[in-house]
């Protein structure tokens, strides 16, 4: 039997060993090559213009194939990213060939992936805050025949899932703590955005002047990568900074 104990996600790693964690546990259980993890402060991700810009990502998927999209996203077209918004996970990569209702864009997609063999891996989908809240993660086992790697998913799965549950979740804390900085000043007005108070209250409460809580405001919303203010106490909320 495997041992595996050396490699499972504890409180204590950071990031970067949680990384490197679960590519030699993955790679060990269904020879996968690299990885894609993100999540998203909404559940309403079919509706977003663009999932690169409601999702925060870490990938290692291979230099040649993330470069053939230029400065567009290689998640837009893609059915796995697709099965991640309506929750059809686990998704095996190599059925996307099948997908009838696939658009064009999708399916030129698929073309692409199976040219750089990145066709061939699957996709699995969990929610937080109360299912507010939507992560991903796709297993990429390239160059891999398909009728192999389903082998090994219908073997190792139940291993694979639990492994998962509880990296997720410690990914997830390590990633906003790193990318998400808020000062104690944004992390107040957010918060009492977030329980009704006008501009001019905040800024009564504060002792300070109307500008200087929009500026925290403004300061706020660029940390959270969010347009507006609505949505940066959103995120907030649901990545428990307020």
């Amino acid at each position: 039997m495997t041992d595996d104990s050396a490699l499972q996600p504890l409180p204590t790693d950071d990031e970067d060993t949680l990384w490197e964690k679960i590519h030699q546990f993955t790679h060990r259980h269904l020879g996968i090559t690299s990885i894609l993890y993100g999540f998203t402060h909404t559940r309403h991700m079919k509706d977003m213009v663009a999932l690169d810009r409601c999702f925060i990502v870490r990938h290692s998927h291979p230099q040649d194939y993330v470069e053939h999209f230029g400065h567009s996203s290689f998640l837009e077209n893609d059915l796995c990213a697709v099965s991640l918004i309506t929750g059809a996970c686990p998704f095996l990569w190599h059925h996307a060939h099948g997908v009838a209702e696939a658009t064009p864009a999708q399916k030129e997609q698929a073309r692409i992936d199976r040219e750089f063999g990145m066709d061939v891996g699957v996709s699995l989908v969990f929610h937080f805050a109360q299912e507010r809240g939507t992560a991903g993660i796709g297993l990429a086992a390239r160059w891999m025949d398909p009728s192999v790697f389903e082998e090994r998913w219908l073997r190792e799965r139940e291993v694979v899932m639990e492994y998962i549950d509880r990296f997720e979740p410690l990914m997830r804390k390590k990633m906003v703590a790193n990318r998400l900085k808020l000062s104690q000043r944004q992390q107040q007005v957010l918060a009492y955005s977030a329980a009704g108070f006008l501009v001019k209250e905040v800024a009564e409460l504060l002792k300070v002047k109307e500008g200087t809580v929009y500026n925290y405001l403004e300061a706020a919303r660029n940390a959270l990568q969010a347009s507006t203010t609505l949505e940066a106490v959103a995120k907030a909320y649901v990545y428990e900074l307020i």
